[in-house]
C-alpha cells in the first residue's frame, strides 16, 4: 500500500503546483465562496491518505476492490 501513499503525495504536489489552474475549476464546481475551503479539504484528503497508507511501511491498511453484478 506504499504505492497509494506515494501517489497521494504526488497528487498533492501536483495540486499545489497547479493551484492557479485548479482554482477556477473549484470555483465553478463548489462556488467562489467555497473554493478556498475545498482546496483545504482536498489537501487534507491527500495528506490523510498518504499518512494512513504509508503507516507501518504500508502494511497496516489494505484496499479490496470488488465488482458486483446482478444475478
Amino acid at each position: 500500500m506504499v504505492d497509494i501513499a506515494f501517489w497521494s503525495e504526488q497528487w498533492l504536489k501536483r495540486m499545489d503546483c497547479n493551484l492557479n489552474s485548479i482554482r477556477p475549476i473549484f470555483e465553478a464546481t463548489y462556488g467562489k465562496d467555497s473554493a478556498t475551503k475545498w482546496t483545504a479539504y482536498w489537501r487534507t484528503f491527500f495528506i490523510s491518505v498518504a499518512e494512513l497508507f504509508g503507516y507501518n511501511n504500508g502494511n497496516e491498511w489494505m484496499v479490496a476492490l470488488y465488482l458486483f453484478k446482478k444475478k
